[in-house]
């Protein structure tokens, strides 16, 4: 899909293919050879992410006094999300 959108884009150029081959690179790694702990560490960095970008904006909102389009039902359902994959890497680490 990502390679779709840069092609219609007409953004596939250097900067692109070197982004796309680190990232081939570090998730043949994760996938194959990456320890447990690594591996617990970026699930743990993802939940930390997604949450953090909430709060630009929750902030915004709260600024404007408008919800802003923000679904307060589906950021419940991705916090959700992040604590269950939070509860399994500690389960089988």
């Amino acid at each position: 899909v990502l390679l779709l959108v840069a092609h219609f884009q007409r953004r596939l150029d250097a900067a692109f293919a070197g982004l796309a081959l680190s990232y081939l690179a570090a998730a043949t790694w994760a996938l194959s050879a990456a320890p447990p702990e690594a591996i617990a560490l970026g699930q743990s960095a993802a939940t930390a992410l997604n949450t953090c970008a909430l709060l630009p904006q929750i902030a915004q909102n709260a600024a404007r006094r408008s919800p802003g389009g923000f679904s307060p039902v589906t950021a419940g359902l991705a916090c959700a999300g992040c604590a269950i994959r939070l509860f399994t890497t500690v389960e089988l680490a």
